[in-house]
């Protein structure tokens, strides 16, 4: 699952060992990436590295991916990691900044064109009969495939059983929550995600298409929230006076087509569906509660798996949140919380330790 790692999670992975002072560093200050993984560091002038927390951080030092350098995993593994490890985005003085230099890696990095996420498939009714709670499924049902994409489970179509074993706890969360389960606006998706689940969700307004596929060129999967029936899917059919709201999870783009592609869960075939950029853009709507209607502002939900960190030869585990960590106090909030094992990454200690006490997650 190497090609899954992504910059938040395979940043902390690996052997931590150290390089003796008195030899020359083995790269020259600058970005570097291995092979066999996404993660991008910041090899320093001191000779340590430091991590990109994500695509923002990264395109407020480089204009353009192609200024990452290649380098083996041991030699990346063998540079020591700076006691100010993690490299977050600062807030922009000019708003425009962030946004121009993303708008300007796509144009730069030639090379890339197209990116295809393997993202596990879920349909929202698995057993292809629309009733509820599967009818009004879609938000579940993405919720679970960005989760199965972050935790490492295998690409492709996810059988019926499991379908329903991972979509069906969180109608139950929902309903204690909301007090329903029903089209879900993008605030409270987020929230379910945030909660409840192995990664976290940002609501982002008004995205760029430059946005949406810098998120997708960093390994982060895009929960869309979409007026349905402007999409022109001749597979799917909204019924008339209902909201026509749906969600997608974009897996991947096309530069030379012109095209997004997008898991759909409406669709029994719904793996990477293509769908044209404009027929993504045109239609973001959030639901809006007021009139029930998929007339709310574009809106679509930048995520990135949770980082879970241990310190090599301790057992205890933290949730890595805003710079600051939060213990996990027992086993049974990997269940209530639907965290999965399969993110925690051993880190050293200096730097684990090197983040403030944000408290304990007892429940």
């Amino acid at each position: 699952m190497n090609h899954r790692l992504l910059l938040t999670i395979s940043i902390l992975a690996g052997a931590l060992a150290i390089v003796p002072t008195a030899l020359a560093c083995p790269l020259h200050s600058g970005a570097y990436k291995s092979s066999s993984s996404k993660a991008v560091f910041q090899i320093t002038q001191s000779c340590t590295k430091r991590a990109f927390a994500d695509s923002t951080a990264f395109f407020q030092h480089y204009t353009s991916w192609g200024a990452v350098q290649h380098a083996s995993t041991s030699i990346l593994d063998a540079i020591p990691d700076d006691p100010q490890f993690l490299i977050t985005a600062t807030a922009q003085q000019n708003p425009s900044a962030a946004t121009s230099a993303v708008t300007s890696t796509a144009a730069a990095n030639s090379n890339t064109t197209t990116v295809q996420l393997a993202v596990p498939f879920i349909r929202e009714i698995p057993d292809g009969v629309w009733i509820l709670p599967w009818s009004g499924a879609c938000e579940e049902a993405s919720i679970e495939m960005v989760d199965s994409f972050y935790v490492g489970h295998d690409a492709g179509y996810v059988p019926k059983t499991e379908e329903k074993n991972l979509m069906w706890p969180l109608f139950g969360i929902e309903n204690k929550l909301f007090g329903f389960n029903l089209n879900t606006a993008a605030t409270t998706t987020a929230a379910l995600i945030n909660g409840y689940s192995s990664f976290t969700a940002r609501v982002v307004r008004n995205p760029t298409l430059e946005q949406i596929k810098a998120e997708l060129l960093a390994g982060h999967p895009v929960i869309t929230m979409q007026y349905g029936r402007g999409l022109d899917n001749p597979l799917e059919a909204y019924r008339r006076g209902a909201s026509s709201y749906h969600v997608l999870v974009l897996t991947g783009f096309d530069d030379t087509k012109q095209l997004f592609y997008a898991n759909d869960s409406d669709l029994s075939k719904g793996l990477n569906y293509p769908y044209s950029y404009d027929k993504i853009l045109n239609n973001l709507h959030d639901y809006n509660y007021s009139d029930r209607q998929a007339d709310g502002p574009p809106t679509v939900l930048f995520t990135q798996p949770k980082l879970l960190a241990r310190a090599a030869g301790h057992s205890r585990i933290f949730l890595v949140q805003n710079n600051s960590k939060y213990y996990i106090s027992n086993p049974a909030v990997f269940e209530t919380h639907r965290l999965s094992m399969a993110l925690v990454k051993e880190v050293s200690w200096s730097w684990l330790s090197s983040l403030p006490w944000a408290g304990s997650i007892n429940s």
